[in-house]
């Protein structure tokens, strides 16, 4: 079928088709390319016959049919567009007549005359609008054909531009080549790069590197008479450099992608539903905390751990406590992705349906940023629970844009009402110091955020969330609890359930224990565990130690949990041999250890100096018992023949000596025997009797026998 508008193309020459009369067998048509074309009358069965025999061929490429949106043009091309139109628009509604030549000439004699408007300029009109589609913008003025647009000028003998206010003085440069060769290179080295140094700054250093000479009588550079002017520089640096090449070398490529580069798709495009992508990340909290047993004293701000669902928004996880960022915090978040939230709320005198917060499950894949989840201890979220875990590169927080979000709106939303809270002037000369307002401690700092995620999760209206045309059709809220129940009925399978307490010895970091006869050494503690008691691992240690792989949370190591072969879980408690660090962090197991050895070290001074005083006593006796020893009188036999009777003697002047005496202090006087019945003084002689001495031995002459 032959229609109005086609476009038609033979050897090279294009026809567009201006009128079509299958009843009286008749095709007008004009080539769109004649500048003095005319429409021409064709038969309709010889046309349709040459489409068939492909001697004409149809083509969908309109060249003049790519027209400006209306409210891109100016007000003086709309107006002289519309002048024209007016012109021609009774004589265009005269069809089919305007179309033969024997009464358009007619037509258009007369429309000149009444418009005052030349026969040849009412042609070019009439022309232009068959020719180039058709419509009311074929008439639009041909300006972007003004000016030889991308097309680089020569330069001549004379200064182009503007004229300078003094060409005596200020002459300037012509660019050519070269010259716009120095401003490229001039720009790469002092303008695209992250110093972010100014277009003015480049253009003297451009003056100084290729437009300056050194004086070899004065040693200074001096500019020469003819150099381009910084006008000129800044004029084909905008040539010269686009948006984008310019804010990647100045800003740095991290820097542009995350806060300048294009922003085509969202985060919803990577998840089916429920559970498909978690995102986790930490925060300092903006508010100061104090003890809360000791209420005068402030600790410091809080560091809040938030989990959140990327297809629903909400937040299925959260940890707040006082330890820096780290595993320790990542590990508390997770696993209360899996807790049962109604106990969890109990904790803290919250009471809620478990309708309000259902979300007791692990995802399919969990985004981190490169901190928490890139150490060995976010292996076993893949090899024990079976999360797939996926780490931002660096320096790109937009890529976790949803829960990066959720840390500003839960603490815009409690910062009217807490004290202590720190606003944007603070640390400024004239800033308040909000430390000094804290009243809140971490147990009722995390009551409030339960609060928050709460009201965030179950009345919070996300804006801007990109639905499906499914859950268009549904009607879904843009509410968090609303856009989870919803997955979980029309998208669900993606959703990981395990036993809470799993969970947590999976998370658990793990470190090796030595089974030994006083107990499994770990960390400088002694444990214990009932199946290493029944089964004789500490009998069997005497003969040798072996390893055990044990989990553990630094944050109390009374319990430490080994982890058999066969599944599951042993609580290990500590021995009596080290009962002191019970309910002892392990940093301060670390710490008391840490000052025990300091204490205990050989090279302390005190230590050192108590080594040397004993080596000076030692040496005084030694040097006292050598000056009393007297000059060796006889042989050497003779000194050691007497050592049984000598050492007899000894004896008896040392238990005098040393013997307890409680009398009124008289030495020397023996003591009286009464009889017990009587009363009265025996005379009987109750000494030891003396041994009777008897012929010496070898071994008696030698002074060991005793």
């Amino acid at each position: 079928m032959i229609l109005t508008n086609d476009l038609y193309q033979q050897d090279g020459t294009l026809f567009r088709v201006l009128w079509v009369d299958e009843k009286q067998n008749t095709v007008i048509c004009i080539g769109v390319d004649n500048e003095k074309g005319v429409p021409e009358v064709m038969a309709y069965s010889e046309l349709s016959v040459m489409i068939e025999q492909s001697v004409l061929e149809k083509t969908s490429t309109d060249t003049y049919f790519n027209w400006p949106p209306e409210s891109s043009l100016s007000e003086t091309v709309k107006r002289r567009r519309d002048k024209v139109w007016s012109l021609i628009e009774p004589l265009i509604r005269l069809e089919p007549d305007i179309y033969y030549k024997n009464k358009r000439h007619k037509l258009l004699q007369e429309s000149s005359q009444q418009s005052n408007v030349s026969l040849p300029t009412l042609y070019k009109h009439l022309r232009r609008y068959w020719q180039r589609g058709l419509c009311k913008n074929a008439l639009l003025p041909d300006y972007i054909n003004c000016g030889a647009k991308g097309q680089e000028r020569v330069a001549g003998e004379s200064k182009r531009g503007r004229p300078s206010l003094n060409p005596e003085i200020i002459k300037g440069l012509n660019v050519d080549d070269e010259v716009r060769d120095n401003i490229s290179v001039a720009l790469k080295r002092h303008y695209l790069n992250e110093q972010r140094s100014t277009l003015a700054y480049a253009y003297r250093q451009m003056l100084k590197e290729f437009y300056s000479d050194i004086n070899h009588e004065t040693g200074k550079l001096e500019l020469r008479s003819e150099y381009p002017l910084e006008p000129t520089f800044r004029y084909w640096a905008g040539k010269l450099l686009d948006t984008s090449t310019k804010k990647q070398k100045r800003l740095g490529a991290t820097n542009y992608e995350k806060d300048h580069r294009p922003i085509l798709s969202t985060s919803n495009t990577q998840v089916l539903g429920p559970g498909s992508r978690y995102q986790i990340d930490a925060t300092i909290g903006d508010i100061y905390l104090v003890s809360r047993l000791r209420r005068n004293q402030i600790v410091g701000r809080p560091t809040i751990y938030l989990v959140t669902d990327v297809f629903s928004r909400m937040v299925v996880g959260m940890y707040v406590g006082l330890e820096p960022p780290s595993w320790i915090g990542a590990m508390s978040a997770i696993a209360n992705t899996s807790m049962d939230k109604v106990a969890y709320c109990q904790q803290y005198d919250i009471e809620i349906p478990s309708a309000k917060w259902p979300c007791s499950f692990l995802s399919s894949v969990i985004l981190a940023d490169r901190a928490e989840l890139l150490g060995l201890d976010s292996n076993r979220l893949i090899t024990e629970l079976g999360l797939s875990v996926e780490n931002s590169a660096p320096y790109r927080a937009d890529w976790k844009g949803i829960v990066e979000r959720k840390f500003r709106t839960l603490q815009t939303d409690f910062q009217p009402y807490v004290e202590g809270y720190v606003h944007k002037d603070f640390g400024t000369r004239t800033g308040k110091d909000y430390r000094l307002d804290a009243k809140m401690d971490l147990q009722q700092f995390t009551t409030l955020m339960i609060q928050l995620v709460l009201r965030h999760n179950t009345s919070h209206r996300i804006r801007d969330y990109d639905f499906d045309q499914e859950m268009l059709q549904d009607d879904v809220s843009p509410i968090a609890v609303d856009l989870w129940n919803w997955g979980i009925c029309h998208r669900s399978g993606l959703l990981k359930q395990h036993n809470e307490n799993d969970v947590k010895v999976a998370l658990m970091p793990q470190g090796k224990g030595r089974v030994t006869r006083r107990g499994i050494l770990f960390k400088n503690c002694y444990y214990s565990c009932d199946i290493a008691v029944k089964e004789g691992w500490f009998i069997s240690a005497k003969d040798q130690t072996w390893y055990i792989t044990l989990s553990y949370d630094p944050r109390d190591m009374t319990h430490v949990y080994y982890r058999p072969e066969t599944g599951g879980y042993q609580v290990a408690q500590l021995t009596d041999k080290s009962r002191a660090y019970s309910g002892m962090s392990l940093k301060e197991i670390l710490q008391v250890r840490y000052l025990d050895n300091l204490r205990d070290h050989p090279d302390r001074q005190d230590n050192r100096q108590s080594e040397l005083d004993l080596d000076a006593a030692i040496q005084a006796v030694v040097d006292e018992a050598r000056d009393m020893a007297p000059a060796p009188l006889g042989s050497k036999a003779s000194r050691i023949k007497d050592i049984r009777e000598n050492r007899e003697q000894e004896s008896r002047d040392q238990r005098r000596h040393e013997a307890f005496d409680l009398s009124s202090g008289k030495k020397g006087v023996a003591a009286s025997v009464v009889d017990l019945h009587t009363g009265k003084e025996l005379t009987k002689d109750y000494r030891y009797p003396r041994r009777k001495k008897r012929k010496s031995t070898p071994m008696d002459s030698e002074g060991e026998q005793s």
